[in-house]
């Protein structure tokens, strides 16, 4: 009788104390430990809505991601300052916004959307591999960068250094980067042109001088940029909706063959392999929005 009746006592003083945490509740949470840790699932699911919000937005400040998320600015700083700790964030001089750091794209290196990615985009560049040996790959944009999502560099024998899937690369001195931003909406390529901070490799981009540049690689369609280590870079863009999705890129040395020669002889096929990815996820997309509906 006296063990029961310390027990009865021990329990209204628990639950006197905090009665979400009386016998019963902890009993139960022990159970179910979504419960128990429903603040820490709640505290991530915020945190991937911040990134969501500054990938939208090319890099966005506390205020911004308040609004865009719906969040507190509190919340919104604390969460940001945690992931720039962390290194998935980083702060830019004279910039008082937040911008996704390298670590991000590594997140999503072996990511495949819908089985898209292995079904059709993979084997339309292990094709134009096959026909011209040279490495092709895919890119889309991340932020102010460009991120491998697919690549033939394993199956050329054209390759010197395979590169990592989810590698990231300026959008600003990249053939492919430049070519997505040519073709990119008349929204997006403004945001990106007034938040770049434009800086590569040391020099600041005037923003005129960009954008005479974009207008020729809209004319040809294609673009070309050389990198001593990565060799010659043809990019074509993926169109979707009328905006560039993405950029299909092929790699070749100038030892090899001269500009002009690699432009008559593959500027063609690559633009074909574009076009039919693009209307592929057109359809995808098309599908997506009748299910929804």
């Amino acid at each position: 009788m006296k063990r029961r009746a310390r027990m009865l006592r021990q329990r209204r003083f628990f639950a006197a104390r905090d009665p979400s945490k009386g016998l019963r509740n902890v009993s139960e949470n022990a159970k179910n430990p979504v419960m128990r840790d429903s603040n820490n699932v709640r505290a991530l699911v915020r945190g991937l809505e911040v990134l969501e919000a500054i990938n939208r937005a090319n890099g966005a400040s506390v205020r911004e991601v308040a609004r865009g998320t719906g969040l507190n600015r509190g919340t919104v700083y604390r969460l940001l300052e945690t992931m720039r700790e962390a290194g998935f964030l980083e702060r830019r001089p004279n910039s008082i916004g937040y911008w996704l750091s390298d670590r991000v794209p590594g997140l999503a290196a072996g990511y495949r959307s819908d089985a898209w990615v292995s079904q059709v985009a993979e084997p339309a560049l292990e094709k134009i591999t096959a026909k011209f040996d040279w490495p092709c790959s895919l890119l889309i944009p991340l932020d102010t960068r460009m991120i491998v999502l697919a690549h033939t560099e394993h199956l050329s024998p054209m390759t010197f250094k395979v590169r990592d899937l989810g590698l990231a690369m300026s959008m600003f001195d990249t053939s492919s980067g430049l070519t997505y931003l040519a073709f990119a909406s008349a929204a997006t390529q403004a945001a990106l042109i007034a938040n770049s901070g434009a800086d590569v490799k040391g020099k600041k981009i005037a923003p005129a001088i960009l954008r005479r540049t974009l207008e020729q690689i809209r004319k040809l369609g294609h673009h070309l940029v050389d990198s001593p280590d990565r060799g010659t870079g043809l990019s074509v863009p993926i169109i979707v909706g009328g905006a560039a999705f993405g950029v299909l890129a092929l790699r070749y040395f100038t030892s090899a063959m001269t500009h002009s020669a690699a432009v008559r002889k593959y500027a063609a096929p690559l633009k074909e392999a574009a076009l039919m990815l693009g209307r592929d996820l057109e359809k995808l997309e098309g599908t997506r929005k009748k299910t929804r509906g």
